[in-house]
């Protein structure tokens, strides 16, 4: 494939954005950075604490993004929890959060569902009657997964581990944007999307590639027009993707 020249916008947080940006760069591209979210713990940790504390107390932990990962190991560690991992069943939402999951924890996920969304891992899950669910997520999750869950019978405890807020600084693309010198923004999440033409102002015309299909109808509703859908999440396939527009 054939980067050479195009800018392309990373809006992930900052913490995210170099890996995405060290495959561009290997493909020709100029990375633009371009923050529309920042992860902070949550208001008050007790809830996700007490949780963690009797984690063996469920019979499946649920995780739907990388940043679940992250915020779970700060917290596990903090609190010098060591779980006995094979006593539960964990569900991954997708093979990328799978492989954070494994290389954080050295513990391969129980189960992925064939495609990467809430209502696939829901529907798809492994469940018994009256299971109980550690569902972790972001305070700006929509309910999809947990009403999924409890309408098959499960016990669900939603707790929220993080905060996705809006996100500053970057790289200035208003004039990249008004010249056409952007070919392209990458989401990783709708909070992204909302939180970029929050930032922005409007919705420019210009290709955009989502990570998931949820991510790329919460695109289409916010008037982007042309929208690439990366179903297999791993940077290389994201830079195939952009290849293609």
């Amino acid at each position: 494939m054939d980067l050479h020249g195009k800018r392309i916008v990373i809006t992930r947080a900052k913490h995210q954005a170099d890996a995405l940006a060290l495959i561009l760069r290997e493909h020709g591209a100029i990375p633009v950075f371009y923050p529309c979210i920042a992860i902070i713990p949550p208001a008050d940790l007790t809830p996700l604490d007490n949780a963690l504390s009797r984690l063996s107390a469920y019979d499946w932990l649920l995780i739907t993004s990388a940043n679940t990962v992250e915020i779970l190991h700060q917290r596990l560690s903090e609190l010098a929890i060591f779980p006995n991992w094979d006593a539960i069943h964990i569900g991954a939402i997708g093979q990328v959060t799978g492989q954070a999951f494994l290389k954080t924890f050295n513990q391969k996920p129980t189960f992925i569902p064939t495609k990467q969304t809430a209502q696939q891992l829901g529907w798809e899950l492994p469940i018994l009657n009256q299971e109980k669910i550690l569902l972790p997520q972001s305070s700006l999750a929509k309910p999809t997964l947990a009403d999924i869950l409890a309408q098959r019978g499960a016990d669900v405890s939603v707790i929220v581990a993080y905060q996705t807020i809006p996100d500053i600084g970057g790289d200035d693309i208003h004039p990249l944007l008004a010249r056409g010198m952007i070919d392209a923004i990458t989401f990783a999440s709708s909070s992204a999307i909302r939180h970029f033409v929050m930032r922005v102002g409007y919705v420019p015309d210009v290709p955009v590639v989502c990570m998931g299909e949820n991510i790329a109808q919460s695109a289409y509703e916010a008037g982007f027009g042309r929208v690439v859908v990366v179903d297999d999440i791993r940077l290389d396939a994201i830079a195939s993707a952009l290849g293609k527009i």
